[in-house]
């Protein structure tokens, strides 16, 4: 159904940005690219992956930029993101290769989207998980989470769906099963008393919040941060207003 195949890319573009989000680029393209060059916050080597052979001259022909995580390899003319580099290397599809990815960040568990997810990881977590939190923003992913929390437990929205989407879910189950649904608005912080927490952890190397980093943009350009976001692109941009 159209339906469907929509929320399914809403899920899959989700996915795509929560990724790239935890991705240290460097690390990542250097382990594909061990005797890569780099100058400048770019990497230059070689085109490793599988079907793009190379002119044969030695010159370089794959060139990368660490600060976005885009590639482009000049011997095929092709280029993208960090995750079209792993499915061009593993010769996997999109969806499956954020699974694999996420394995590599690691995730103890990867389970699809759509389908029995619900029932995979009600079976990974012995009848359901303590916690979920859904990210997405969208009212079908929210139902799932709830459908794949435990009796007890907490499922917890961080999303912000459109005004007009409604979750529906069992009423009894709230009473009869001690359920627990709560929302958290920009992670439910308070500035004075969480910032300096944030800051200390970052300091200690627990809160790589530089990870997140995907963009920096002119006022000028912050419409094209906007579409950026709703491509699934960039996860924070920040405006520079010298």
């Amino acid at each position: 159904m159209p339906g469907e195949s929509a929320s399914r890319r809403e899920r899959l573009t989700a996915l795509r940005a929560e990724i790239k989000r935890v991705i240290d680029y460097r690390s990542f393209y250097l382990h594909y690219c061990p005797n890569a060059h780099l100058s400048g916050g770019r990497l230059q080597t070689l085109c490793p992956i599988p079907a793009h052979a190379h002119s044969g001259t030695g010159h370089p022909s794959l060139s990368v930029d660490l600060t976005r995580g885009l590639f482009h390899c000049f011997s095929r003319d092709e280029g993208g993101d960090a995750i079209r580099f792993y499915e061009l290397m593993h010769e996997v599809k999109f969806s499956r290769a954020v699974l694999e990815l996420a394995r590599e960040l690691g995730a103890s568990h990867c389970v699809a989207a759509g389908g029995d997810a619900v029932a995979e990881i009600r079976s990974i977590t012995a009848g359901g998980a303590q916690t979920t939190i859904e990210t997405v923003g969208n009212e079908l992913v929210l139902a799932q989470a709830f459908a794949a929390t435990r009796r007890g437990g907490t499922t917890v929205t961080a999303g912000l769906p459109h005004p007009s989407k409604m979750l529906s879910v069992p009423a009894v189950s709230l009473v009869a099963e001690e359920r627990t649904i709560k929302g958290s608005y920009m992670g439910s912080a308070v500035p004075s008393r969480d910032i300096p927490r944030y800051v200390a952890l970052y300091r200690a190397g627990l809160l790589p919040v530089d990870r997140l980093l995907t963009h920096r943009l002119r006022l000028d350009e912050i419409n094209a941060g906007f579409d950026r976001l709703a491509r699934g692109e960039g996860v924070r941009q920040v405006v520079l207003f010298d």
